[in-house]
């Protein structure tokens, strides 16, 4: 069985939750025995030399190449003996999903990183706009072979909000590293929360002015050594309001565990949005207990995750978990013997391929034709351009080429 994940956005390093599980989740599933490959709307926000140590090989393409130039996908799918391809945008299903499937039989497989249409209507989007979204949803579900989500809440959504067909969609959770000697000894009783996230999000982004605006000046009343640490990407205008509210800024690290180590407390006041929060994952795997409102903890339960949805109420649980580090400590043990046993890469990956096996055992759905996304591109990405995140960043942007094969410690552009 070969598998082909397109990856429209950023891929290694991880910036975020998305690009964590496609620079994890790949990798593991090669290991796992699959064959596996990559496509790679490149835009210089991945680096090649990394991707090239991989396990398999990446095709990397300009981006109007990615979305426009289907004789060079067919070709390369076929080249590859591809027999399943997953995507995790819905305007990219619809703009290349399906005119690829149609064209070489593969199995088409969405990985639906959240509900859009949840999204959407949480963010408060014009009536228009959120229906032309859950419309996309639903034809999606009536034409890929299968759907993928973190969450089983976010799969019952797909069934009743998508009319997804319940026999083709399935729960792949996220996964996380959470190695066996870590058990609770980060955890430092000491009144320091931890918030991580792209700030670009706009979930994380509101989240981000709850902390500066309520958490952080109420917990600061309370407890004067407190101290507080937002790590993550976001724009200049909210970095500069957290610095000026005393707050500490990590930016983006390689790998949050070091830096959380060094907190007590993992906050999560994320109230819009759906699928799995993975800075959750990372917060128990790195040995802190978490606060989450009853949205980003949904579908996740933890001895050391606490529910609450009121955010005037964090100052005091933090002050209550600091001053009892012993039971903090046996409940972070015992979250992250759970990790061990339902999150590490390796069980993601052996359900990811059960679900896959699945799915070839199943004959193909139908292929409508679908008129094309007006833009050409996701919704997050047009944000993501418009925002400027990564500007300067493209170092092939002056250079013609066609694709580019990233594999074997070599990138070679063709």
């Amino acid at each position: 069985m070969r598998i082909a994940f397109f990856i429209d956005g950023t891929f290694l390093p991880e910036r975020d939750g998305a690009s964590t599980r496609f620079a994890r989740l790949p990798a593991e599933i090669c290991r796992a025995g699959l064959g596996v490959c990559v496509f790679h709307a490149f835009r210089g926000w991945s680096r090649l030399e990394r991707i090239a140590e991989e396990p398999y090989p990446t095709y990397f393409f300009h981006p109007k190449n990615y979305y426009n130039n289907l004789t060079l996908l067919v070709d390369l799918i076929t080249r590859e003996n591809i027999d399943v391809v997953q995507m995790n945008d819905l305007e990219t299903i619809q703009n290349v999903g399906l005119p690829l499937a149609r064209a070489t039989g593969v199995r088409l497989v969405y990985e639906a990183l959240y509900h859009s249409g949840t999204l959407a209507r949480q963010l408060g989007l014009p009536e228009s706009q959120l229906g032309a979204i859950r419309s996309l949803e639903t034809k999606v579900a009536e034409s890929v072979d299968h759907i993928i989500t973190f969450s089983e809440p976010d799969r019952q959504r797909w069934l009743d909000f998508s009319q997804a067909p319940v026999d083709r969609i399935s729960v792949v959770p996220f996964g996380v590293d959470c190695a066996a000697d870590t058990a609770g000894s980060g955890w430092i009783g000491r009144p320091s929360v931890a918030f991580i996230g792209n700030g670009y999000f706009e979930p994380n982004r509101r989240a981000i002015d709850r902390i500066a605006t309520d958490i952080w000046p109420a917990l600061q009343s309370r407890l004067a050594d407190a101290s507080c640490l937002i790590v993550g990407d976001m724009s200049p205008q909210l970095r500069a309001r957290c610095l000026r509210a005393g707050i500490e800024m990590a930016g983006e690290v390689a790998d949050p565990r070091p830096v959380l180590r060094n907190c007590s407390v993992g906050i999560a006041p994320v109230s819009e949005g759906s699928g799995i929060r993975v800075k959750l994952l990372h917060y128990l795997a790195a040995g802190l207990p978490a606060i989450a409102t009853s949205v980003a903890a949904e579908g996740l339960v933890f001895p050391a995750l606490i529910i609450e949805d009121s955010i005037s109420a964090y100052a005091d649980i933090v002050q209550g978990l600091v001053t009892n580090p012993q039971r903090v400590t046996r409940l972070v043990q015992e979250s992250q013997d759970l990790l061990r046993r339902e999150y590490a890469w390796a069980h993601i990956a052996h359900i990811a391929k059960e679900t896959y096996r699945r799915v070839l055992h199943r004959p193909t759905r139908e292929r409508p034709a679908l008129t094309p996304h007006s833009n050409g591109v996701p919704m997050w990405l047009d944000e993501a351009l418009r925002s400027d995140r990564f500007a300067g960043c493209d170092d092939l942007g002056h250079i013609a080429y066609e694709y580019g094969v990233a594999c074997d410690g070599a990138v070679n552009m063709y």
